[in-house]
């Protein structure tokens, strides 16, 4: 049987931090924008002019929405800064191999299966950050479509 290159283990990291940062900031998008396009509540030609609040709490909740799809939006930038830092690495190392490494090779066993650790704890934590976010969206954009301005 043959054996993995190292190489294929950092690719894997790096493919793992790429998709469960993007997927988790997609997965957090989409419960934000589900969660303020559900019409629960009055439209606003139906409670205009009952209070203040009530006619701006639309207001409100695009505000509130927009700072979740920015949270999304910094989950997607750091995969890809992470990524990228990641490759940036993997670079050097294998410049430094082929000039001065070790028998030629830029990783031995416990290095690569690091890289691969590094990516699934990058997806892993995007992921986590992305339901806390998409579950808390549910609950605090619903506030909206619920109030009573009357």
């Amino acid at each position: 049987m043959a054996s993995v290159p190292p190489e294929l283990y950092v690719y894997g990291g790096l493919v793992l931090q790429l998709v469960l940062t993007q997927v988790a900031s997609a997965y957090s998008s989409v419960k934000t924008v589900d969660s303020i396009t559900t019409i629960l509540g009055r439209f606003y030609y139906q409670k205009r002019g009952w209070s203040t609040e009530g006619d701006l709490i639309g207001l409100y909740e695009t505000i509130a929405a927009i700072f979740y799809l920015i949270f999304a939006l910094i989950i997607s930038i750091v995969g890809f800064i992470m990524a990228g830092l990641t490759w940036q690495h993997y670079d050097t190392r294998l410049t430094e191999a082929k000039n001065n490494g070790f028998f030629g090779l830029a990783f031995d066993t416990s290095s690569m299966y690091k890289y691969l650790a590094l990516g699934m704890i990058v997806g892993g934590g995007a992921w986590i950050a992305a339901i806390v976010l998409g579950d808390s969206a549910d609950k605090l954009l619903a506030y909206f479509d619920a109030y009573d301005p009357q």
